[in-house]
């Protein structure tokens, strides 16, 4: 480093040093002159002797290499705990690394500063594979950038103090562009820390003649703002915060900067559901876009759900919803939503519903009644089809019609019930065959079994039909078909079944006959 000191000494006569709000120039006799540059920062001892001036002077404030402790990155594998590795090979000469920031490419981006006179200042780009570039054309003359951060356009932002302050961009590609005092900076501006705003534009700190805090939009127009800065502010370090405004450090208090965008809460966080035990209760919050980018609820471990017993994390709760237990009866039950905004703003927000106090259950209701139908029968229980044909109408035969002309009758049954609930009631009808008893059971007649005793069989299911009827008597006329087609004569058994709240009740039976 001695030499390369002693080429610049060589080349130029003097060799000017710069860093920290301090600037040195040593001349070829050794002797060191300093002056304090504009912004305020740590102050370095000057040493008169050549020797000693980089140790003492540059090598205690900044470093000439990169550190990377353990980068990780998709295309990268996580180093070990604690393990740092240290990167200089492609940085230019007498080019100090400065700030770093992610960039939205995957890739740290870096300022790199030139405090020595004849170095050249450059924005730089290291990859997770450990490759450094770094990109100087289109840097102001003289520049000597510091603060840098990734914006919501997917370039990324610098601040230059330099002979030229301006704010400058750079695309992952690596064009620089520079705005300064065309574009509204303050005169006699010293830029200085730099961070993207929930509103899609970039704000900067500056320690320059007019302390102030700055804007950018990503057109390139800046504007500054002052009112309400202390008197002897030095404004440094800025960050966007979750209620959509920006932070700032000053050198003896915290500042705070609207932004006009919206907090990251749209909607207060609140807890849904009856609140009673056993019931399911839901977690929402309403979260705000910022400069197009959503929250994400999963992006880190951190974030997510959390429930909460009078104030304390409930063990293993994490998911939107939960079901409180006999021991959360007469406690306040809060829900936590945790998100966060990723990069550019890499801001976390948090949000804690209001607390409602469980209540107990309600006593179960009864069970629905079992459904009763009563009084079964049809009239008549015999209906004969052949008739007499009196005054245009099919009569029953008798002794007074017998001499008429036969016809035959349309049947007609009238079903009466009674239902102890309104119900459905399906009724299922079934014809009687002769048969004979064989080892208990009703079986079909055979010559084998023709001395049997004869019994009466219900074998010929023939359809069934439903219906909707209400508490007390009821009645409906049965026209003899059963899904479309027409009964023969022969004996019948009709049953009902009542169902209510899909609970079937006990079935009862009764018979008809119908004969020629």
């Amino acid at each position: 480093m001695n030499a390369q000191l002693n080429h610049l000494l060589a080349r130029h006569g003097t060799a000017e040093l710069r860093h920290a709000g301090e600037q040195a120039r040593l001349a070829r006799d050794e002797r060191i002159t300093g002056r304090k540059l504009r912004h305020r920062n740590l102050i370095t001892c000057l040493r008169a002797r050549p020797a000693r001036v980089l140790g003492q002077l540059i090598v205690p404030v900044m470093s000439a290499v990169l550190a990377v402790l353990a980068l990780s990155a998709p295309a990268a594998t996580a180093d070990p705990v604690g393990q740092v590795s240290e990167f200089s090979s492609d940085l230019n000469e007498w080019n100090f690394p400065g700030w770093i920031a992610a960039g939205p490419d995957g890739n740290l981006w870096f300022t790199g500063l030139a405090p020595v006179q004849g170095t050249t200042p450059a924005i730089g780009r290291i990859t997770p594979s450990e490759q450094i570039t770094e990109f100087s054309n289109g840097l102001n003359p003289g520049a000597y950038p510091t603060g840098i951060a990734a914006g919501s356009d997917g370039d990324v932002w610098f601040a230059d103090d330099g002979a030229t302050p301006a704010i400058g961009r750079i695309t992952p590609s690596g064009q620089v562009t520079e705005y300064s005092y065309g574009h509204g900076l303050n005169a006699g501006s010293v830029p200085m820390g730099i961070a993207p705003g929930a509103d899609g534009n970039l704000w900067f700190t500056d320690q320059g003649t007019t302390r102030a805090i700055g804007r950018i939009t990503p057109s390139g127009q800046i504007t500054e703002f002052s009112t309400g800065l202390n008197r002897g502010a030095v404004p440094y370090g800025i960050t966007a915060g979750p209620d959509g405004n920006l932070w700032f450090t000053d050198d003896s208090a915290i500042g705070r900067i609207g932004s006009g965008a919206a907090p990251a809460l749209d909607a207060p966080a609140s807890v849904s559901g009856a609140g009673v035990e056993g019931s399911t209760e839901t977690c929402r919050a309403q979260w705000s876009d910022w400069a197009g980018y959503s929250s994400r609820i999963a992006l880190y471990p951190f974030d997510g759900y959390a429930w909460l017993r009078d104030g304390t994390l409930i063990a293993g709760q994490t998911a939107p919803t939960y079901i409180p237990t006999a021991g959360d009866v007469g406690h306040r039950l809060t829900c936590r939503q945790t998100v966060t905004y990723p990069l550019p703003f890499s801001v976390t927000a948090t949000a804690t519903s209001a607390a409602i106090t469980v209540q107990s259950a309600p006593p179960a209701p009864p069970p629905p009644p079992t459904p009763a139908l009563s009084a079964l029968h049809i009239t008549p229980r015999m209906f004969t089809l052949s008739g007499r044909r009196v005054g245009g109408r099919c009569q029953p035969s008798s002794r007074l019609n017998r001499g008429e002309r036969s016809c035959i009758r349309r049947v007609a049954l009238t079903v009466r019930f009674t239902l102890s609930v309104a119900a459905t009631v399906t009724f299922a009808i079934e014809r009687a065959l002769p048969g004979r008893l064989t080892r208990g059971r009703c079986t079909a007649p055979t010559r084998s079994d023709r001395r049997h005793r004869p019994c009466t069989r219900q074998v010929m299911p023939l359809g069934t039909t439903v219906i909707n009827r209400g508490v007390g008597a009821n009645a409906f006329t049965f026209t003899g078909k059963v899904d479309g087609r027409s009964l023969l004569p022969g004996s019948y058994r009709l049953s009902a079944t009542p169902t209510a709240d899909g609970i079937a009740g006990q079935q009862q039976q009764t018979t008809c006959e119908i004969t020629r």
